[in-house]
């Protein structure tokens, strides 16, 4: 067995892999390519030392390829099985049973070398039962550090972000790991052949590659080298995380020492000798600095010149392609980079950073992310979220030689400096615009519910004449440094939201945009992304491409989402036949003059559809203008398309008065004030956090029609809490941090004696071990019933998560002492409240409350303590049942039910699923 290493730490060498050299064509970043762990650098250097005439580079490349599982650094928490790794690892298939008795040839057919590493091999094998494709890979005998990988993946089985492992066959000279085959190859391959990604891209993959490490965290796991090579892809793009050689067990509070990871993402504290989870959050940021600008943050000639980079920790934002990334992408960057353990956020932080919020918001809801109450008053408080990092970074494209170039983002987004509370403030609207006209925040929903959209008649607020529209646009992208693209992805973000609040997916998935020529097409091809994120169909017509790069790029994201484009000639005659919806983006502000071959064709078309006569054709959304029409006289002889919805951008142009369809929104959200006071512009303030505004009042619907498709991740048994009470916590936690208003509110349902049903909303006040505490009056309909009825049940309902939790009990009331204690802790308005109001009892009007109000508030102006009134307090209700609810697509919604039962005298919790 391979001796184990000393945790200390690597001396100084010149001779280093060109993987962590500085650039010789670039001053700013370190090439993407497969990287050594520590101890790999440790041993290719001394082997180098030993044969001067090897040369380096040639022996590191030669000794790298496929899949390579690090080997163990410092100590394992876990006993070393004494004979045959079945004995600690317990059965992962019937396979495992029969440990060194069954082949693996019994079970599956080798196939093609599909890797190769130092410890061994990986082959592509076939199941003889299902014939499903998988990995194998095959160890030399090295048992612990077999051992802890194959425990720890057990360990984190069912996770769909962890590479899943089959079954494990052992052999005199080696063990077989059989695990899922990710086809899509390693995302360090992705990355070096297509340069940075979009910040949009980068969200996104992050936030996957972060909700795997917060998984592993929370199960006491510790990757300790994450990195690029370790990040495999599904045939479909899904992330999984692969490669558990170095990971290691830890409990709360525990610190690792001994070196491991990766020279280039290595943490600064491993180098120390002590460290925690947080190292995994480190190797994640340098993955973002890579997937933003192509390149990674520390350099160095030698060892020790990369791990003093890594010590000092010297970033730099002003320059390169930092200068186009955005400001809270930077910000984030840092606090993942931060030197100090204490202040580097955790990966709970990380996916409730406004950056990931306002890329990823449409699955904001599924996060399961927890937030303390005590983090209010700490660093992480969306107040200081976008204090300027001291640390920027350089940043170059590297092309499929592996050359760097100079390139710049095409996406960006803006911050926000207002200040506001932490924790309920909505931190995706401070990650939105930086220069909000007049920015309310209200609670985060993922839903833009068309009744949480403020509304405005067609008189209060400005139009904008073609002339101002002009000089608007040229302001923006002139002093007021917006540029072309921001003002794209805001608008296509806008178009797309605005779609998605009034046509649902589940009924409307089939969507053609119209891209081009106005604006070179780029908030339709802009609108086309978002609108697949959001679960839609799109299909893409742009009849005039151009060659320019950031209307280039914005196609390949197409592509790599696998969006079809098709040409005018493949659309059908009748549009209606295989769309649902159509968006005009043909012309929009950016455009003039009469429509030309093959746009006069295609605007010819969208008039016909308003004149079928059918019971569902395809509605027609207008971006900003209705192609075709004039920017202030509109449809001038009422020949032209109809659009069943316009989205006006900026500021509504004059032609949107003679709009007459259902819906008229107003998206962008990029009006600064110096804009809106130049042209007295009056517009609707935006509700919460989107990125669109709803003009004029909604049209009548039918109520049977309303609907909502749900998208939500799957709830399992697996994944559930021993404790009911600890997964309330955890669902507790995920409301808050969506920051929905009042997760506490809870329906309260009684019946007296007489079995009449009753229910009101009421606030929860306390849950814990014992039960869950509300407070009301003695002597109101409720208490009474409790009096005749000591049963009830609760229902809480969060609509921005798709959840509800259902709970079950009997009610008593708590302590003379808790229920003073808790009266006086609340503001003395309330507590006079409580005195005033005789609850559920008749008043003959409001004046009689707000005398008695006025009378109690003088009394007790000295400031003297207010007495709490004997006829009230508290209420506990002891569950004895629960039901947790997600909702799902097609209705097959998740319910899983605890019902207690009692073993050896200890109460016990039986989940079971329930039919939704």
């Amino acid at each position: 067995m391979r001796k184990k290493r000393k945790g200390s730490e690597a001396d100084a060498s010149s001779d280093l892999p060109d993987i962590v050299r500085s650039n010789h064509g670039s001053t700013t970043s370190s090439k993407l390519k497969s990287h050594y762990s520590l101890e790999d650098c440790l041993r290719l250097k001394k082997r180098c030392k030993e044969d001067a005439d090897t040369e380096l580079t040639g022996s590191y490349k030669s000794r790298l390829a496929g899949i390579v599982t690090a080997p163990l650094c410092g100590t394992s928490s876990l006993n070393t099985p004494k004979r045959g790794i079945k004995r600690n690892i317990g059965c992962i298939e019937v396979a495992t049973q029969t440990g060194r008795k069954k082949k693996i040839e019994d079970d599956y057919v080798s196939g093609e070398t599909i890797g190769q590493g130092k410890f061994g091999s990986v082959l592509l094998c076939r199941s003889r039962v299902s014939g499903a494709e998988c990995a194998c890979k095959t160890l030399k005998k090295g048992e612990e550090t077999v051992h802890r990988e194959v425990e720890i993946m057990q360990h984190l089985s069912g996770h769909s972000g962890v590479v899943t492992l089959q079954a494990v066959y052992e052999e005199a000279e080696c063990f077989h790991l059989v695990m899922e085959l990710c086809s899509g190859g390693r995302l360090i391959d992705q990355m070096v052949k297509e340069g940075p990604y979009s910040e949009q891209r980068a969200a996104n993959v992050l936030k996957e590659v972060m909700l795997v490490i917060k998984y592993c965290h929370d199960m006491g796991v510790v990757h300790r080298d994450i990195k690029p090579e370790n990040i495999l892809l599904t045939a479909s793009g899904k992330i999984k995380l692969a490669d558990f050689g170095l990971a290691m067990r830890i409990s709360e509070g525990q610190n690792l020492t001994g070196l491991a990871g990766s020279p280039a993402y290595v943490a600064p504290e491993v180098l120390s000798g002590r460290y925690s989870e947080k190292v995994d959050i480190w190797s994640a940021g340098v993955l973002l600095h890579a997937m933003l600008v192509g390149g990674l943050p520390f350099q160095g000639d030698s060892l020790d010149a990369v791990f003093e980079a890594i010590k000092n920790v010297k970033l730099d934002f002003q320059t390169g392609m930092w200068e186009s990334i955005s400001k809270p992408a930077r910000d984030l960057v840092g606090r993942m980079l931060s030197r100090d353990v204490s202040t580097r956020i955790s990966a709970d932080e990380v996916l409730r950073h406004p950056w990931i919020l306002f890329y990823t918001a449409r699955t904001l809801g599924t996060l399961p992310i927890r937030t303390k109450l005590k983090h209010q008053n700490s660093a992480t408080c969306s107040r200081q979220i976008f204090a300027t990092p001291e640390s920027r970074l350089g940043g170059s494209r590297v092309d499929d030689n592996g050359s760097i170039s100079k390139v710049s983002s095409s996406e960006s987004c803006n911050s926000d400096d207002e200040e506001d509370e932490c924790v309920s403030i909505d931190a995706l609207a401070t990650a939105i615009s930086h220069v909000i006209l007049k920015p309310q925040f209200r609670a985060l929903s993922t839903k833009f519910s068309g009744t949480q959209q403020a509304m405005a008649s067609f008189d209060s607020f400005s139009y904008l004449t073609q002339r101002e529209a002009v000089e608007v646009d040229e302001s923006l992208m002139g002093p007021l440094g917006f540029s072309v693209d921001q003002l794209m992805e805001l608008a296509g973000l806008s178009v797309a939201t605005s779609i998605a609040e009034v046509y649902k997916p589940s009924d409307y998935s089939r969507v053609l945009t119209i891209c081009g020529p106005g604006n070179n097409g780029g908030d339709g091809l802009v609108a086309a992304r978002h609108l697949h994120h959001f679960g839609y169909k799109p299909l893409v017509c742009y009849p005039k491409r151009t060659q320019k790069p950031l209307y280039a790029g914005l196609v390949t994201q197409l592509e790599a989402l696998s969006i079809p484009f098709m040409s005018v000639e493949d659309l059908p005659s009748d549009l209606s036949d295989d769309f649902d919806v159509v968006v005009d983006a043909m012309f929009g502000f950016s455009f003039h003059g009469s429509p030309r071959p093959p746009f006069d064709d295609l605007v010819n078309r969208l008039v016909s559809l308003h004149n079928q006569i059918s019971q569902k054709r395809s509605v027609i959304i207008s971006i900003d203008i209705p192609s075709g029409w004039h920017v202030e006289e509109g449809d001038v002889d009422g020949t032209g398309i109809k659009p069943d919805m316009l989205v006006s951008l900026t500021a509504p142009k004059l032609c949107a008065k003679k709009f007459i369809g259902p819906h008229h929104f107003l998206g962008g959200r990029f009006v600064p004030p110096a804009i809106a006071e130049k042209y007295k512009l009056v517009l609707p303030p935006y509700p919460g956090t989107s990125m669109c505004v709803r003009i004029g009042k909604p049209p009548q619907v039918d109520i049977s029609a309303l609907r909502e498709n749900y998208i939500s991740p799957e709830f399992l048994e697996e994944q559930v809490e021993a404790d009911p009470i600890n997964q309330f916590h955890k669902w507790f936690d995920d409301a808050l941090a969506a920051g929905l208003k009042e997760p506490n509110a809870m329906a309260l349902s009684t019946a007296g004696k007489d079995g009449k049903p009753s229910s009101r909303m009421v606030l929860l006040k306390g849950v814990d071990k014992d039960g869950f505490v509300w407070y009301t009056n003695y002597e109101s309909q409720k208490a009474r019933e409790l009096s005749e009825n000591p049963h009830a049940s609760l229902l809480f309902y969060w609509d921005g998560l798709n959840r509800q939790v259902r709970v079950e009990g009997s009610v008593r009331k708590v302590s003379d002492e808790e229920s003073e204690q808790y009266f006086h802790s609340r503001p003395r308005g309330s507590q006079i409240g409580a005195i005033v109001s005789k609850q559920s009892s008749v008043v003959s009007g409001r004046h009689v409350l707000h005398q008695e109000y006025k009378e109690l508030e003088q009394k007790y102006a000295d400031q003297s303590l207010i007495p709490k009134p004997k006829n009230w307090g508290g209420y506990r209700l002891i569950p004895n049942a629960f039901e947790f609810w997600q909702g799902q697509k097609s209705r097959l919604h998740d319910r899983l039910r605890y019902s207690p039962h009692d073993v050896n005298d200890q109460r016990l919790w039986k989940v079971e699923r329930l039919a939704p």
